[in-house]
């Protein structure tokens, strides 16, 4: 988190880190791959098999996901180094993580078609919320990375006061549920809104506030995103040009069919075809 929030403030400075006897340098771009990455791969390592539906990542697929990303900066055995060590060293969260939070209380969360009172801490851009005060492990967690957050004007199912945390660049949030309550194991879950009521209007806008100012950007869903785009301006160019050249075959078999069936009784008659060449042909049409 730390490093992915350096190379969000950073966006020309290069980032040192060491790497056994070398030292290697990475651009904030690169830096912010890593993090994510090493993020995704603890998890994926370190998921319980129980709630696992596919095989966990290999180095060699780890390495893969790598290819091609900030110019190929950071180099296979590094990403093999970081490997081994994020499977042998797994990351946890210290018991202590939400101490420093920048806003927590209770509040009531829309779960189906029912409230629920949680406790909600809002730390180091994240948004969780407990089962209880005292619970040290959290029913559910959303990263704050490019998202909204908004008051919604009307009532919703008889509570006022509402708001709700929505990604306006996705149809559903990123999230992750504790599965049978506090203590289990988190899951990846898909909601598109997270809906929250407060005690009052102060309450809301305390919580409007502090979410809000948690919210960070994330480079690499608009790096992903500007890339995608790219690529589909390409293939867009590309069609547009194989649309062209599909035209003018079709141009060319219609050219071929209509001498097949005109000229022997234009010949007959001592006429020529007003069609001496396809592009003659193509001008014409």
């Amino acid at each position: 988190t730390t490093a992915a929030t350096t190379a969000t403030a950073t966006t020309a400075a290069v980032v040192t880190l060491p790497a056994g006897d070398d030292s290697t340098q990475f651009s904030p771009s690169a830096l912010y791959m890593l993090a994510f990455g090493t993020l995704m791969l603890n998890t994926d390592l370190h998921t319980a098999s129980t709630m696992r539906t596919r095989p966990r990542m290999t180095m060699p697929q780890f390495v893969a996901n790598f290819s091609g990303v900030a110019n190929d900066e950071v180099s296979a055995r590094f990403l093999c180094d970081l490997y081994v060590c994020i499977a042998t060293n797994e990351i946890r969260m210290e018991s202590d993580a939400f101490a420093d939070s920048d806003i927590s209380g209770w509040l009531l969360v829309r779960k189906g078609r029912r409230w629920r009172r949680q406790y909600f801490v809002v730390s180091n851009h994240m948004l969780y919320y407990f089962d209880d005060e005292r619970a040290r492990k959290p029913s559910f967690i959303c990263p704050l990375e490019a998202l909204a957050v908004r008051a919604v004007a009307n009532s919703v199912a008889g509570q006022q006061y509402v708001f709700e945390v929505v990604d306006p660049n996705a149809a559903t949030l990123k999230c992750c549920e504790a599965k049978g309550g506090g203590g289990g194991v988190l899951c990846d879950v898909r909601v598109r809104a997270l809906r929250v009521a407060a005690r009052d209007e102060a309450e809301r806008q305390r919580w409007l506030t502090a979410v809000h100012r948690a919210n960070i950007s994330n480079p690499y869903f608009f790096m992903l995103k500007g890339a995608l785009a790219a690529a589909a301006a390409a293939a867009a160019a590309a069609a547009t040009a194989a649309g062209g050249v599909r035209r003018r075959l079709v141009l060319l078999a219609t050219d071929v069919a209509h001498r097949a069936v005109h000229w022997p009784a234009r010949a007959r008659a001592g006429s020529a075809s007003p069609y001496t060449t396809p592009n003659q042909y193509c001008k014409k049409k």
